[in-house]
Order: C-alpha cells, then structure tokens, then sequence
C-alpha cells in the first residue's frame, strides 16, 4: 500500500500538484510629470538613466516598480491636468520636473511625497524653508546656482573681447527671472559693460526681442528656463542669423547648434532623483532629504558655430571644455 508521502511524490512528479506559489511583490507606483513634450529626445535620454538607476537599485519594471509618465509640452494647465491624473494612480512619490510644472501641480499633489528636478530657486520661491531639512513633503535638486552669471559673462568676453553690451533674453512670467537678472547685474558693472534685458513669452516673440541687437557689439545670455528650454532651436537659429555670440545655460542648445553653454549635467540630476525616489519608497521621509545644489557641470563649445561668427575659441577656454563638437 503506497503512503501518503510517496503518494504526493508521485503526484508532484507528474505535474498534478502546482509548486507554492511564490509571494507576491508588491508594485510601487512612481509618477513622472514632465514639463516639456514627448517628442523632446534630450529628455526622453533623462528618463532613460532614471530608469536605468532605479533598475540598479533593485525596483524593475514590471516586477516591483511600476513608472508613470505624462509630458505638458508647456503647457501649464496640462500640467495641472497630469497631476491630477497621475495622482488618481495613487503613486508612491511623484518626481516632477521644473517649477513651473511643480507650482503648477502643487494642489494635486499636496499629501503625496514629491521628488523636484530643475529647480532653480526652492527657498525664494517659498516651495520648502530650509534646504539641510526641508520638512513636509518635497525635496530635490536644484539646476542653477546664481553666480553663475559671472562666469557666462567670463566665458563671452573671452569669446568675443570688443564686446560693448550684454543682452540677457529671459522670461518675465519665471518665478526666478529677477534673480537671475540681479546676477547678472552684478556681473556685468565690474566689466564696464551695459546690460540689455530682452523679454519675450513665445516662440514669436524671439525674433523682435533680439533683432535690436544686431551689429550691436553684443552678446547674449540666456536664462535657464522652461520656456528657453522648449524654443532652443528658435533662439539658437535667431542667434546665429544676427550674429550675437551667445552663451547658454545647457548642453541641449549647443545640440542644436549654439555655440557654448556652461550648465548642470542634467543626466546627473535625473540620476540623483531615482536615488531619493529609492529613499523615499524604502520609507526614508523626504523632508528628511536635503535639498542639493548641483555638484557636476559641464561645458560644451560647438567650434562650427564659432567659425560661422568668426570667433577663435581660446586654447585655456577649450581646454576647460568637457565636450568640444567639430
């Protein structure tokens, strides 16, 4: 007579009996709110090293971890939009990218953990009180320290040393336009030079905003912004056409054919964002985590856009350079 072991031993061995199924793990729910359009490849990259950082973590897609992503283009009633759907996902933590997708989103997220990315101005702008502990629900990393101003100026000069003005293009709907142009300011007086704020609000406005300024003995500084970011190639194209050296505040409008820019490595950030997503879903409180100031730069000089101005690059200029394109 065969026992009651052997019996399931037999039973198991011919597939009658299924194994123990295995614990379900549970899947985490991240919320990716994106200010720019899908279409956009230098973010689509960023979203790629999240990703990839996060899978080095340990949270795979489709496993543990469970990522959705809505894109504005823009437009900041979108972004609210987006919150609002992204939030009805019940995520884990939201990681948002740029202030104004942030303030734009603030009702609908309010309660939910938040992650920031290109921030530039998060005390100023009264989005937490204090970086080393900003308390309650957001934290992240900011994209630009002020100074910086003084060293796009450094850069300009050496570039192109008869130059006489500066012409700072910027958007006056950005919460952080005025201390950029106080940076600015202060950068410029030492030099002697006068400094031209050039305004524009859209894509057509650029053309009107800079055309003063050809044969000028200008240069021209752009603002690090949400709205220079989505019209780079408009404003590159109009740089080029009246022929205004210009510095920028990121690698993608060198991309497109700037001529320098001196910025945060954005990837690096996106990076850093997948970590404190890591933190928070482990249970760390996120106004536990500081709010850091970017601590990798980089410097990208287009030689075929200095040639097209008639500009030599400087050696000492091109030897602090991180990527030189040909």
């Amino acid at each position: 007579m065969i026992g009651r072991r052997e019996l399931l031993g037999f039973l198991a061995g011919a597939g009658c009996l299924a194994a123990p199924a295995r614990a379900q793990e549970r899947v985490r729910r991240v919320a990716l709110m994106m200010s720019v359009a899908e279409s956009d490849p230098d973010f689509q990259r960023r979203i790629e090293v999240f990703r990839t950082e996060l899978a080095r973590l340990g949270w795979v897609e489709g496993r543990n971890l469970r990522i959705d992503i809505r894109w504005a283009g823009g437009d900041l009633e979108r972004a609210a939009r987006n919150a609002a759907e992204l939030v009805a996902l019940s995520p884990d933590v939201a990681v948002v990218n740029g202030t104004p997708t942030l303030l734009a989103s603030r009702e609908a997220t309010r309660g939910l953990p938040v992650v920031f990315v290109m921030i530039s101005d998060p005390v100023g702008q009264g989005l937490v009180s204090n970086l080393s502990r900003p308390g309650g629900l957001l934290t992240g990393f900011v994209n630009y320290e002020f100074d910086n101003a003084g060293k796009w100026l450094e850069m300009l000069t050496a570039l192109e040393p008869a130059l006489q003005r500066a012409v700072f293009l910027y958007n006056p709907a950005s919460p952080s336009s005025a201390r950029f142009l106080s940076a600015v300011e202060a950068a410029v007086r030492p030099l002697g030079m006068a400094l031209e704020a050039a305004p524009f609000r859209d894509a057509d406005s650029v053309d009107a905003a800079l055309a003063g300024f050809a044969r000028a003995k200008a240069g021209l500084i752009v603002q690090p912004d949400l709205l220079t970011s989505t019209h780079r190639v408009r404003i590159v194209t109009a740089a080029a056409r009246l022929r205004l050296p210009a510095v920028y505040p990121f690698r993608h409008f060198v991309d497109v054919g700037g001529l320098i820019s001196l910025g945060v490595d954005i990837s690096d950030l996106y990076r850093s964002a997948a970590g404190y997503a890591n933190l928070i879903l482990r249970g760390e409180k996120p106004g536990d985590l500081p709010v850091q100031y970017p601590t990798r730069f980089e410097m990208v000089v287009n030689l075929n856009a200095a040639r097209a101005l008639g500009l030599t690059v400087p050696s000492d200029l091109m030897a602090r350079a991180d990527e030189v394109i040909e």
